[in-house]
């Protein structure tokens, strides 16, 4: 008992501290936009946007990283692993992040200038400064592939309260003080990418100092085990495989648009992606966080903490994802309107934007089945589920981006979110967390939408005309504020009502398999 009530006060701990911190810095990414667009212009900003989409592609290794080595920490943690071979897991994926890193960066040098001429289609921009820009981004995404093995080691063994303290205040130097930064030394894009590069070698650093404190002394020697990576290779690859098609399926229809239409309108597109990824990165703190202690209790038997454990942490991560992304379906002008104080911008950013959060709401949602998925070391149906999906988001964006332009590509995006939404939860419930299906599609998806959009609903008419930015922060603060409420009250009535009429723990034997 006692054992039971320390790990439920370290996961609250842990949750509450990547939430806050990396709130934090999802806060800052996306409030400081309109600063850089008023700094940079919209053209540099569409660069900036592309920076994004290559971070992304190539992050499908740090995920893979994290997915498999994380899991490792947290089977040290469970007592399934020595501390001897933590270490030399350790410095095996190590070894291999600073070599692919090597690798990436090399690679995105030499292509900067093919990309500069002939993908990307500026108006202002000169081919030089963009090829600079390209060039600093490669040397950024392979500091950032080393700094995730430090990062999925203090993840993994759930020293989460230090890493979000280091992951905040990078956070600030990173977005806040690239600002003082272009004021002080020059306002170019080159210069945005300088300051990336120096703030990413200041975080490897500080998150290398922090993992030499938590991990075995014996870890740190300078021994490399190729049967370690082999040993783990079956979940290793499916864990990689199925974060590229995961990668590629919210990134292929800005890969495509970044060639087919010209940075200004890309940038555009870019502005709403990074407002409609706000649900995934709200919810991604939460899953972060739950991850290694659904990987604990499938080390054990204890199939009622298991489902318990689930169900709480999908109540969670479907209020905040609807808390996060409503509003924005809602009143899509209105916020860009108060966030932007450009009515414009936020005219032709609109009806994009309302569409991209709604498919962002859903891939939000589905973040925390997945995790269970792999927390117990199954890949093969997300690896089927994706692929699918990919390859209908591609056959989906050619044939509507011609057609509808960017509005093509946002319903592109909805629709494959929708058809994830109905397939992939029931299928895995078949094999693990039996009988959770019905509970989760009624009390995490369905309760709190329909909580949420009574609250929009009932109170959106009090949204005063547009104009006093002031007035319509408040406003919807309020408003948000309301429809949180809302949605977790409903969420957790109907949590509560299905609790004992889906899924009895009297008929959870074979639940997870």
């Amino acid at each position: 008992m006692h054992q039971a009530v320390q790990n439920e006060t370290r996961l609250n701990r842990n949750v509450i501290a990547n939430f806050v911190g990396q709130i934090a810095a999802a806060s800052l990414a996306i409030l400081l936009v309109p600063v850089y667009i008023g700094i940079l212009g919209i053209e540099s900003y569409g660069l900036i946007g592309f920076y994004t989409l290559l971070q992304m592609l190539l992050g499908i290794f740090e995920v893979g990283i994290y997915l498999v080595l994380g899991r490792d920490m947290a089977r040290f943690t469970a007592g399934e692993l020595s501390a001897r071979r933590v270490g030399d897991v350790f410095r095996s994926y190590l070894l291999a992040a600073i070599l692919l890193g090597a690798l990436a960066t090399a690679l995105i040098w030499i292509l900067a200038g093919t990309v500069a001429e002939h993908w990307l289609r500026p108006s202002e921009l000169t081919g030089e400064s963009i090829r600079t820009a390209i060039g600093l981004m490669g040397v950024v995404v392979g500091l950032r592939l080393a700094e995730t093995v430090f990062r999925s080691v203090l993840l993994g063994l759930q020293k989460q309260v230090a890493y979000n303290v280091i992951f905040a205040s990078m956070a600030i130097i990173r977005y806040a003080g690239v600002i003082g930064f272009l004021l002080v030394f020059s306002r170019s894009v080159d210069a945005f990418f300088v300051w990336q590069v120096i703030v990413s070698v200041v975080g490897l650093c500080l998150y290398g100092l922090l993992t030499v404190r938590v991990l075995p002394s014996d870890a740190f020697r300078l021994a490399f085990s190729l049967h370690d990576v082999i040993a783990s290779r079956r979940f290793a690859a499916g864990t990689i495989l199925i974060t590229m098609l995961s990668v590629l399926l919210r990134q292929v229809d800005k890969l495509y648009l970044s060639r087919s239409v010209d940075l200004v309108e890309f940038g555009y597109y870019s502005l709403a992606s990074v407002v409609a990824a706000v649900p995934v990165l709200m919810a991604g703190p939460l899953c972060q966080a739950f991850y290694p202690r659904f990987v604990e209790l499938f080390s054990g038997i204890d199939q009622e903490a298991i489902r318990t454990t689930y169900h709480k942490a999908t109540l969670y991560v479907g209020v905040v994802a609807v808390a996060a992304g409503l509003p924005v379906v809602f009143f899509p002008e209105e916020l860009l309107v108060v966030w932007s104080g450009d009515e414009e911008l936020a005219r032709r950013v609109a009806p994009v934007l309302r569409v991209l959060v709604a498919g962002g709401i859903i891939d939000a949602m589905l973040m925390l089945p997945y995790r269970a998925q792999v927390a117990c070391g199954w890949t093969r149906l997300a690896v089927m589920m994706l692929g699918s999906s990919l390859a209908i988001m591609v056959l989906a964006v050619v044939f509507l981006i011609p057609a509808f332009g960017l509005m093509g590509a946002a319903y592109a995006w909805l629709g494959v979110n929708v058809l994830l939404l109905v397939c992939w939860v029931p299928l895995m419930s078949r094999r693990i967390l039996r009988g959770t299906a019905i509970r989760w599609y009624l009390a995490s998806v369905l309760a709190p939408v329909l909580g949420g959009s009574i609250g929009a609903l009932s109170l959106g008419g009090f949204f005063p005309e547009v104009g006093s930015r002031w007035t319509g922060l408040l406003v919807l603060v309020a408003l948000a504020t309301a429809m949180t409420g809302l949605a977790f009250l409903f969420s957790l009535i109907a949590h509560r009502l299905l609790a004992h009429s889906t899924d009895p723990v009297a008929s959870n034997e074979g639940a997870v398999s």
